[in-house]
């Protein structure tokens, strides 16, 4: 029974490797990467556009009160021949002085708020860029990875082929035990004694365990839930 196990975690490790090379493939990586930054533009592209209106909201209510207080010099300047007092030509003066205060005030702020939205259209133009280079990536490398991918799928069907062919001179139970450890990145799932440490993690085995080992010839690590094989 050990001995079929065994030629089955062979099989299996050369099937890891085909696939630990797809994964770590180049062209995955960058398509992957790409893709993330796909993803990812949706939420940019989402904050740009509300940071636009947020701009556009704040121009448009400071270009209100610009206007406003134009509108009240020019109304100042047609009060000036109406004048009849000097007390009432120096609370004209004040309110004409105010407003030029708030005007010299608004066209700075109106200045800021212009180039925020100048960076805000420069951002979003690069960002554009990036957006069309990452999508070009993407479908470029995500080609070549299902190319590399046909490439080695002959490899694969053999391989798992054999392991089906192999899976029948194993008991089911052991079967599924393997596989679940497999699936949890536990490889190789068997793994020799090397004296009386786990031949994975190295974790001393208790004398009780390598008692049991010497008559089972296969226990569980305490530690990495490995499967532990004696031979003699």
């Amino acid at each position: 029974m050990l001995q079929n196990i065994l030629a089955y975690q062979e099989i299996d490790k050369d099937l890891i490797k085909v696939e630990n090379l797809l994964v770590s493939s180049e062209e995955r990586k960058i398509a992957s990467r790409a893709k993330s930054f796909l993803e990812e533009s949706a939420k940019n592209v989402a904050r740009m556009e509300k940071r636009a209106e947020e701009l556009l909201s704040l121009y448009n209510d400071a270009k209100r009160s610009y206007d406003e207080n134009a509108q009240l010099i020019h109304e100042y300047d047609a009060l000036v021949p109406t004048l009849k007092s000097g007390d009432e030509a120096t609370y004209l003066i004040k309110k004409v002085n105010q407003a030029l205060d708030d005007i010299k005030a608004l066209e700075k702020e109106l200045a800021s708020i212009s180039k925020d939205m100048e960076d805000l259209a420069k951002s979003f133009n690069e960002f554009r860029a990036k957006y069309n280079a990452a999508g070009k990536e993407f479908l470029e490398n995500r080609e070549k990875y299902e190319k590399l991918k046909q490439e080695y799928a002959p490899v694969v069907k053999e391989l798992k082929a054999k392991l089906e062919e192999q899976a029948k001179k194993i008991d089911p139970a052991i079967l599924e035990k393997y596989k679940k450890r497999r699936a949890d990145r536990i490889f190789p799932v068997l793994v020799e004694a090397r004296g009386n440490k786990c031949g994975g993690c190295s974790m001393e085995i208790s004398l009780k365990e390598m008692d049991k080992l010497r008559s089972k010839k296969i226990i569980e690590c305490e530690n990495c839930h490995r499967f532990i094989y004696y031979r003699e």
